[in-house]
């Protein structure tokens, strides 16, 4: 009996084989491969933060903007003042983005931003803005996505799309890369 399981253990360590080199192929080559286009940069002044305090899902602040720009091939707007982030503080340091805003193109349309998104500094980043000081970008991951809103025909286009964003903060300032996702 044992020297048939001997027997057996190349059978069947030759017959997953095949299956193991597919699974790698596979992980290497998506069979929908992400496509995205660069559609803007947007730069965004902040006021100082409201902290709610401690609730139970976190610490709650929220940030005012008090002005900002878009600025991409086929979207140029002003950030109006009134929107902002309402932004919840997790236990294990990382910020939890609820970004509302309304921004008017240069033609005069309105266009309503929605996003969600993380931003998680390193503890030295983190201490160095709660001191007001510049954290360098690789310290930083800020990523959010979003979803827009228009009435405006010319810009119906961003009714569709959905997109992503890769910021950077400042003490006061937001700076994020926005690609349509295609």
């Amino acid at each position: 009996m044992v020297r048939s399981l001997v027997f057996l253990i190349p059978i069947l360590l030759a017959a997953t084989i095949p299956a193991t080199v597919q699974m790698q192929e596979h992980a290497q080559t998506p069979a929908r491969p992400l496509v995205h286009e660069w559609l803007f940069e947007v730069s965004v002044e902040l006021e100082e933060p409201l902290d709610i305090g401690p609730t139970g899902a976190g610490r709650r602040e929220i940030v005012y903007i008090r002005r900002g720009a878009i600025d991409g091939p086929r979207l140029q707007a002003e950030v109006l003042p009134g929107g902002g982030d309402w932004l919840l503080r997790r236990e294990d340091g990382s910020l939890l983005l609820d970004i509302r805003a309304t921004a008017r193109t240069r033609d005069g349309h309105l266009i309503y931003v929605s996003a969600r998104g993380h931003l998680w500094l390193t503890p030295q980043a983190m201490q160095q803005m709660q001191q007001g000081k510049p954290v360098a970008a690789a310290e930083q991951y800020f990523r959010v996505a979003y979803t827009f809103e228009t009435g405006a025909e010319a810009y119906a286009w961003l009714n569709r799309t959905l997109a992503v964003g890769v910021g950077e903060f400042r003490p006061g300032l937001v700076k994020i890369s926005v690609y349509a996702i295609r």
